[in-house]
Protein backbone atom coordinates (compact mmCIF):
# COMPACT_ATOMS: atom_id res chain seq x y z
CA UNK A 1 0.00 0.00 0.00
CA UNK A 2 1.38 3.79 -1.01
CA UNK A 3 0.98 6.01 1.71
CA UNK A 4 0.81 9.92 1.56
CA UNK A 5 4.53 9.51 2.85
CA UNK A 6 5.97 6.57 0.77
CA UNK A 7 8.88 6.82 -1.21
CA UNK A 8 7.24 4.98 -3.87
CA UNK A 9 7.02 7.11 -6.94
CA UNK A 10 3.12 7.61 -7.59
CA UNK A 11 2.18 6.61 -11.15
CA UNK A 12 -0.43 8.53 -13.04
CA UNK A 13 -2.37 7.31 -16.14
CA UNK A 14 -4.12 9.49 -18.16
CA UNK A 15 -6.02 9.63 -21.55
CA UNK A 16 -5.21 12.21 -24.06
CA UNK A 17 -7.12 13.23 -27.09
CA UNK A 18 -5.35 14.04 -30.09
CA UNK A 19 -5.74 18.07 -29.70
CA UNK A 20 -3.88 17.45 -26.01
CA UNK A 21 -1.44 15.10 -27.20
CA UNK A 22 -0.68 18.09 -29.80
CA UNK A 23 -0.05 20.74 -26.80
CA UNK A 24 2.38 18.20 -25.26
CA UNK A 25 4.44 18.08 -27.80
CA UNK A 26 4.47 21.63 -28.90
CA UNK A 27 5.62 22.12 -25.07
CA UNK A 28 7.88 19.34 -25.39
CA UNK A 29 9.59 20.66 -28.30
CA UNK A 30 9.50 24.44 -27.80
CA UNK A 31 10.97 23.60 -24.59
CA UNK A 32 13.11 21.34 -25.53
CA UNK A 33 11.90 19.06 -22.32
CA UNK A 34 12.28 15.15 -23.13
CA UNK A 35 9.78 13.54 -20.17
CA UNK A 36 5.93 13.69 -20.24
CA UNK A 37 6.51 13.55 -16.72
CA UNK A 38 8.63 17.03 -16.26
CA UNK A 39 5.60 18.68 -18.32
CA UNK A 40 3.48 17.18 -15.91
CA UNK A 41 5.11 17.97 -12.55
CA UNK A 42 5.57 21.46 -13.62
CA UNK A 43 2.41 22.26 -14.92
CA UNK A 44 1.31 21.18 -10.76
CA UNK A 45 3.19 23.06 -9.00
CA UNK A 46 2.25 26.30 -11.53
CA UNK A 47 -1.74 25.01 -10.98
CA UNK A 48 -1.29 24.82 -6.95
CA UNK A 49 0.99 28.00 -6.45
CA UNK A 50 -2.22 29.90 -8.66
CA UNK A 51 -4.81 27.69 -6.92
CA UNK A 52 -4.16 27.18 -3.72
CA UNK A 53 -0.70 29.47 -2.49
CA UNK A 54 -2.18 32.36 -4.04
CA UNK A 55 -6.07 31.75 -3.66
CA UNK A 56 -6.58 32.48 -7.45
CA UNK A 57 -9.84 33.23 -8.05
CA UNK A 58 -10.28 34.96 -10.91
CA UNK A 59 -11.27 33.27 -14.57
CA UNK A 60 -8.43 31.19 -16.73
CA UNK A 61 -9.01 34.26 -19.19
CA UNK A 62 -7.98 36.85 -17.46
CA UNK A 63 -4.73 34.95 -16.56
CA UNK A 64 -3.99 34.39 -20.18
CA UNK A 65 -5.03 38.19 -20.76
CA UNK A 66 -2.37 39.21 -18.05
CA UNK A 67 0.18 37.11 -19.08
CA UNK A 68 -0.29 38.09 -22.97
CA UNK A 69 -0.84 41.85 -22.19
CA UNK A 70 2.46 41.82 -19.93
CA UNK A 71 5.17 39.52 -21.85
CA UNK A 72 4.50 41.52 -25.01
CA UNK A 73 4.90 45.16 -23.56
CA UNK A 74 1.83 46.16 -24.82
CA UNK A 75 1.06 47.00 -21.07
CA UNK A 76 2.93 47.62 -17.95
CA UNK A 77 1.92 47.04 -14.41
CA UNK A 78 0.77 50.12 -11.97
CA UNK A 79 0.62 50.38 -8.88
CA UNK A 80 -2.98 51.56 -7.37
CA UNK A 81 -1.57 54.26 -5.35
CA UNK A 82 0.10 55.31 -8.66
CA UNK A 83 -3.02 55.15 -10.37
CA UNK A 84 -4.48 57.43 -7.81
CA UNK A 85 -2.02 59.81 -7.80
CA UNK A 86 -2.65 59.94 -11.35
CA UNK A 87 -6.01 60.66 -10.83
CA UNK A 88 -5.42 63.15 -8.35
CA UNK A 89 -3.44 65.13 -10.68
CA UNK A 90 -5.78 65.28 -13.83
CA UNK A 91 -8.39 66.05 -11.14
CA UNK A 92 -6.53 69.39 -10.67
CA UNK A 93 -5.45 70.13 -14.12
CA UNK A 94 -6.67 73.81 -14.72
CA UNK A 95 -10.02 72.86 -17.28
CA UNK A 96 -7.78 73.39 -20.52
CA UNK A 97 -4.82 70.89 -19.71
CA UNK A 98 -7.83 67.96 -17.81
CA UNK A 99 -9.84 68.39 -21.35
CA UNK A 100 -6.71 67.63 -23.40
CA UNK A 101 -5.80 64.55 -21.62
CA UNK A 102 -9.55 63.53 -21.11
CA UNK A 103 -10.07 63.59 -25.52
CA UNK A 104 -6.30 61.52 -25.43
CA UNK A 105 -8.16 58.84 -23.27
CA UNK A 106 -11.07 59.14 -25.66
CA UNK A 107 -8.63 58.87 -28.85
CA UNK A 108 -6.61 55.90 -26.84
CA UNK A 109 -10.49 54.61 -26.52
CA UNK A 110 -10.62 54.77 -30.51
CA UNK A 111 -7.70 53.01 -31.47
CA UNK A 112 -8.34 50.05 -28.88
CA UNK A 113 -11.83 49.90 -29.96
CA UNK A 114 -11.35 49.23 -33.49
CA UNK A 115 -8.19 46.77 -31.79
CA UNK A 116 -11.22 45.14 -29.88
CA UNK A 117 -13.48 44.22 -33.35
CA UNK A 118 -10.49 42.83 -34.43
CA UNK A 119 -9.80 40.56 -31.63
CA UNK A 120 -13.93 40.01 -31.59
CA UNK A 121 -14.09 42.10 -28.27
CA UNK A 122 -17.12 43.42 -29.65
CA UNK A 123 -20.30 42.98 -27.50
CA UNK A 124 -20.76 46.00 -24.44
CA UNK A 125 -19.96 42.68 -21.88
CA UNK A 126 -16.97 41.34 -23.49
CA UNK A 127 -15.71 45.14 -23.81
CA UNK A 128 -16.15 45.66 -19.87
CA UNK A 129 -15.09 42.44 -18.73
CA UNK A 130 -11.75 43.12 -20.73
CA UNK A 131 -11.21 46.56 -19.14
CA UNK A 132 -12.33 45.65 -15.94
CA UNK A 133 -9.19 43.00 -16.22
CA UNK A 134 -7.25 46.25 -15.85
CA UNK A 135 -8.27 46.87 -12.28
CA UNK A 136 -9.79 50.45 -13.07
CA UNK A 137 -13.53 48.93 -12.10
CA UNK A 138 -15.35 46.26 -10.66
CA UNK A 139 -18.74 45.14 -12.25
CA UNK A 140 -21.83 44.85 -10.62
CA UNK A 141 -23.89 43.35 -13.18
CA UNK A 142 -28.22 44.50 -12.72
CA UNK A 143 -30.43 43.33 -15.56
CA UNK A 144 -29.62 45.62 -18.61
CA UNK A 145 -27.02 47.84 -17.21
CA UNK A 146 -23.54 47.50 -16.13
CA UNK A 147 -22.59 49.11 -12.72
CA UNK A 148 -18.76 50.35 -12.98
CA UNK A 149 -17.41 50.62 -9.43
CA UNK A 150 -14.30 52.77 -9.88
CA UNK A 151 -11.10 51.78 -7.89
CA UNK A 152 -10.52 55.56 -7.48
CA UNK A 153 -13.59 58.22 -7.86
CA UNK A 154 -11.16 60.46 -9.32
CA UNK A 155 -11.49 58.41 -12.69
CA UNK A 156 -14.71 58.77 -13.20
CA UNK A 157 -13.79 61.21 -16.28
CA UNK A 158 -10.86 59.35 -17.31
CA UNK A 159 -12.87 55.61 -17.68
CA UNK A 160 -15.92 57.62 -19.41
CA UNK A 161 -13.83 59.40 -22.02
CA UNK A 162 -11.77 55.83 -22.60
CA UNK A 163 -15.38 53.71 -22.80
CA UNK A 164 -16.93 56.95 -25.37
CA UNK A 165 -13.89 56.34 -27.44
CA UNK A 166 -14.22 52.22 -27.60
CA UNK A 167 -18.22 52.93 -28.22
CA UNK A 168 -17.53 55.31 -30.50
CA UNK A 169 -15.41 53.35 -32.76
CA UNK A 170 -17.67 50.20 -32.59
CA UNK A 171 -20.46 52.30 -33.41
CA UNK A 172 -21.93 51.40 -30.63
CA UNK A 173 -25.48 52.87 -28.89
CA UNK A 174 -24.77 52.87 -25.19
CA UNK A 175 -25.83 55.21 -22.31
CA UNK A 176 -23.19 55.37 -19.70
CA UNK A 177 -24.38 58.14 -16.58
CA UNK A 178 -22.01 59.61 -14.06
CA UNK A 179 -22.42 58.90 -10.05
CA UNK A 180 -20.28 59.22 -7.30
CA UNK A 181 -17.51 56.78 -7.43
CA UNK A 182 -19.24 54.57 -10.15
CA UNK A 183 -20.39 54.57 -13.78
CA UNK A 184 -23.48 53.11 -15.22
CA UNK A 185 -23.57 51.75 -18.73
CA UNK A 186 -26.61 50.67 -20.34
CA UNK A 187 -26.42 49.16 -23.48
CA UNK A 188 -29.25 50.86 -25.82
CA UNK A 189 -29.85 48.32 -28.23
Amino acid sequence: MITKNSKIPFRLTISLGNTHKKLLDEIMEKNNIESVSAIIREALELHHALLVQLNFERDIEDLKNWVTALSTGEHLIVDMEHWSIFCEMVSTLPQPQKENIIKKFEDSGVSHGVQYLYRKINSTEKILRNIERANWYIIQKESDAYILLLKDPRSSDIVEAFLRGIFKAQEKNVQITKGIGKLIVIDNL
